[in-house]
C-alpha cells in the first residue's frame, strides 16, 4: 500500500501538469487528480492514527493558528498559479493538525451551528452548484419576460469574462448572502430528508447482511 501509494503520488505530480490548467483537471487528467489527493489524504490518516494513539505533544494544538495562515498564504500567493497543485502537501499536515482537535480553532468549530454546517457539508457540495443553475436559468427567464438585461460581463481571471447580477459588481456582492442562506436552507432540508434517511436505509442493508452471512 505505501509503495503504491507513493507511486501514485507520484505520477500525479508528473501528469497534472499536462493539462496545463493547474488543479482545475476534471475529465482530462482528473482520475490522476483523484489518486494523488486520495493517497496523501491516506497517507494523513495513517499518520493521525499513529500519532493519536500516543501522548499527544502540545505542539500540536499551538499549530492550529500557524496552519491556518498558511492556506490563507498559499490561496493568495499561489492560486492560479501553476504551483497551485502542490496544495495537497499543504493541506495534508493541516488536516493532521486539526484532526487532533486540541487548539483553539477546533473548539470554536465545534460550536453548534459550525457543527451542522459541517453535518451537512455534503448537502452543501451537493446542492450549490444546482441553485447557481436554477438562479440563471430563472434570471435569463425574466430577462426574456421583461426585455430587460439583468446581467452585465465583467472582467474575470486572465482573459476571461464571467456575467453578474445587476449594473455592477456591488449588486452581484449583495446576493452572495442571499446565495449562501439559499444553499444552506435547502441543504439542511435535503440533509434531514434524502442524506440521513438514505445513510440510514444503506447502513441497516449492511448490518442485515452481515447477520446473514454463515459464521466461519
Amino acid at each position: 500500500m505505501v509503495v503504491g501509494g507513493l507511486l501514485c503520488i507520484g505520477i500525479g505530480f508528473a501528469v497534472i501538469p499536462l493539462a496545463g490548467k493547474g488543479m482545475d483537471v476534471t475529465y482530462e487528467l482528473g482520475f490522476f487528480r483523484g489518486l494523488l489527493g486520495f493517497f496523501i489524504g491516506y497517507f494523513a490518516f495513517r499518520a493521525w492514527r499513529w500519532h493519536h494513539a500516543r501522548p499527544s505533544a502540545d505542539w500540536v494544538g499551538w499549530a492550529e493558528i500557524p496552519a491556518l495562515l498558511a492556506v490563507v498564504l498559499f490561496l493568495i500567493c499561489v492560486a492560479g498559479t501553476d504551483a497551485e497543485i502542490l496544495a495537497p502537501l499543504l493541506f495534508a499536515p493541516v488536516v493532521f493538525v486539526f484532526a487532533h482537535e486540541k487548539g483553539v480553532v477546533s473548539r470554536a468549530l465545534q460550536a453548534r451551528p459550525i457543527a451542522l454546517l459541517g453535518a451537512w457539508s455534503y448537502s452543501i457540495y451537493m446542492i450549490h452548484f444546482m441553485i447557481v443553475e436554477l438562479s440563471y436559468w430563472g434570471i435569463t427567464a425574466l430577462e426574456k419576460v421583461n426585455h430587460q438585461q439583468l446581467r452585465i460581463m465583467v472582467p474575470g481571471t486572465g482573459d476571461g469574462l464571467f456575467s453578474t447580477i445587476g449594473h455592477n459588481l456591488y449588486w452581484g456582492d449583495a446576493l452572495y448572502p442571499v446565495y449562501a442562506a439559499a444553499v444552506i436552507a435547502v441543504s439542511a432540508l435535503t440533509f434531514w430528508t434524502i442524506e440521513k434517511p438514505g445513510r440510514a436505509y444503506f447502513n441497516s442493508l449492511a448490518v442485515r447482511r452481515r447477520r446473514l452471512q454463515p459464521a466461519e
